[in-house]
């Protein structure tokens, strides 16, 4: 039986009138996975036997080979190609009028891939029959194989319907019938079976290489990672040795590869360092555990320092041994001298605050004082005059003086030099007053409501000074004739950064005359110079069952100008 060449003639001539159809496959999946010498050495394992044609395609219908053996194949493909009337292959195969291919790729392989079974197509437009059996690859069909079988027609009707279809001579068919051998029905059984033989080798080949390819591109993934990853990598053997290292390594060590191969890592470990490390490296070795991670120091080739992150795991062999270790480091040099670095900008920095609050204590402790000794000059001053009026001007200013210098007490006493507590203030104020004033605690009860009230340097002061006033107000003229009453002092925040500040008593009151805003009196022009125009506030005054003093004002800080200034 006469040996097939791929797409040969009878003559050992290339079979291509029209080119290799292989070359118009995009896709190439069964093409490039499993090789065109593989297909072609798998189909001509049949072809020989029947001496006809075969092709295998991929599930979109790209040829991955075509063969043929006979001379009837070979004159009627090569006619209905000349039938499509163009050069372009591509063309050619769309146009619906490559009559051989359309019976091999649209009346026999296409439905065997859509059915996911063999087909039988008997006859096909050739005259002799198409046997394609789907290629499956893990139970998911990828293309198709087929062969033709079956001796060419010779009753006179069939052979003149063909030759007037295909547009070849009659006589050349006759020739073309007359050369082709028969073969017996089992051996084209045998061959059917060999067929589908050979769509399940070619679709484990290719389970197996697609298997392969990506293996290998995982494979070379993992290179890329371990060789270019910026953090060290290394494998190294239960005798300490290096088995493979990276490039990070290499760089941050400053020994070659080849140096590295020659060498162990107790040889670049630190001295002070070695002795934890291997008592880590021998849990492993025992089976206590697979893996620990430690910092370190390394030396570097030019003999300084390297401080390390090491993570080390193992590999166990079937027998529960380590294989091998793959150890990782992280040079963390430049963290650390940045971490010391930060520590030491950190004790520079609590150092200077350490001299700004002893400043300010220091600060807040000679203004305080300064005050004092202006009050003791304007005490003094008082033992000299005997006019009423001038003593009792004198009596208050020397209070307003003492109201700021609390002030300065509180806050180098304090640990926030930042704000005051006014709770503690408005108790230590009232105190001075009603010793200054004289009153009897029995008489006159004081009830002070304020929760969390902290208020900055430059609201305190004026704050300080108003409650200085309208408290000293109430001691000395709201219960005359030491009558007895109540003063009720609240100060809380209201709304968002807004405090509210009553000041209520239920003494004699204001005498109907009293106009807040005409009054000459410097009390109550302090007053209102210091809730309206230095704390930004908003007052209401009522006069039902005494006096209530009710002020509004923003805590946010806001540029204060002196009270002359302003007036």
């Amino acid at each position: 039986m006469e040996k097939t060449n791929s797409i040969l003639t009878e003559h050992g001539e290339k079979y291509s009138p029209y080119g290799d159809l292989t070359q118009l496959n995009k896709g190439r999946d069964i093409l490039d996975t499993v090789g065109k010498e593989t297909l072609e050495r798998i189909t001509k394992g049949f072809l020989d036997l029947l001496e006809t044609s075969s092709a295998i395609y991929e599930s979109d219908g790209s040829y991955a080979t075509a063969l043929f053996s006979s001379g009837w194949c070979k004159l009627l493909d090569s006619s209905a190609r000349f039938l499509c009337n163009t050069k372009d292959n591509t063309t050619a195969l769309n146009s619906g009028k490559w009559l051989c291919h359309e019976s091999c790729w649209t009346n026999a392989s296409m439905v065997s891939i859509k059915t996911g079974k063999p087909f039988d197509l008997k006859p096909c437009r050739g005259g002799i029959n198409i046997y394609a059996v789907p290629i499956k690859a893990e139970g998911t069909v990828i293309g198709s194989i087929n062969c033709g079988y079956g001796s060419p027609p010779i009753e006179e009707s069939t052979l003149n319907e063909i030759a007037e279809t295909f547009k070849v001579d009659k006589d050349k068919l006759i020739e073309a019938a007359k050369d082709y051998k028969a073969r017996p029905d089992f051996v084209i059984e045998a061959i059917k079976r060999q067929v589908m033989l050979s769509a399940e080798l070619i679709g484990e080949i290719y389970t197996r290489n697609k298997l392969l390819i990506k293996t290998a591109y995982q494979q070379e993934q993992l290179h890329s990672i371990f060789e270019f990853s910026k953090i060290g990598i290394a494998m190294t053997s239960p005798e300490k040795g290096w088995l493979n290292v990276n490039s990070e390594i290499c760089i941050m060590l400053g020994y070659t590869k080849d140096e590295l191969m020659n060498m162990t890592w107790t040889d670049i470990t630190h001295p002070d360092d070695l002795k934890p490390d291997v008592m880590q490296f021998n849990r492993v070795l025992t089976g206590e555990t697979n893996s620990y991670n430690l910092n370190k120091r390394y030396i570097h080739k030019d003999g300084h320092i390297i401080y390390a992150t090491l993570w080390v795991n193992c590999k166990r062999d079937k027998n529960d041994k380590v294989d091998y270790f793959i150890a990782i480091i992280q040079d963390i040099t430049d963290l650390r001298n940045a971490q010391n670095q930060l520590v030491k900008e950190q004790e520079i920095i609590k150092a200077a605050l350490r001299e700004k609050d002893l400043l300010l204590t220091e600060i807040h402790h000679r203004v305080k004082n300064n005050m004092a000794v202006m009050a003791a000059i304007l005490n003094l001053q008082k033992n000299h005059i005997s006019d009423t009026a001038q003593l009792e001007l004198l009596n208050k200013t020397e209070m307003r003086i003492k109201s700021m210098a609390l002030i300065h007490e509180k806050l180098y006493k304090s640990k926030d030099f930042a704000n005051v507590d006014f709770n503690e203030y408005i108790i230590s104020l009232s105190n001075t007053l009603f010793k200054t004033y004289g009153i009897n605690v029995n008489n006159i009860h004081l009830n002070i409501e304020v929760k969390d009230v902290h208020i900055e340097m430059d609201l305190a002061v004026p704050c300080g000074l108003l409650i200085n006033e309208l408290l000293s107000n109430a001691l000395k003229h709201a219960f005359p004739n030491k009558k007895s009453g109540e003063i009720f002092i609240s100060m809380n925040k209201v709304e968002e950064n807004n405090i509210e500040l009553i000041i209520r008593d239920n003494g004699i009151g204001l005498s109907e005359e009293f106009d807040i805003n005409k009054t000459k009196t410097l009390g109550w022009q302090l007053i209102m110079g210091l809730a309206e125009i230095q704390l930004h506030g908003k007052v209401n005054v009522e006069r039902t069952n005494g006096v209530e003093f009710k002020a509004k004002f923003p805590l946010k800080k806001r540029e204060i100008l002196s009270f002359n200034e302003q007036i």
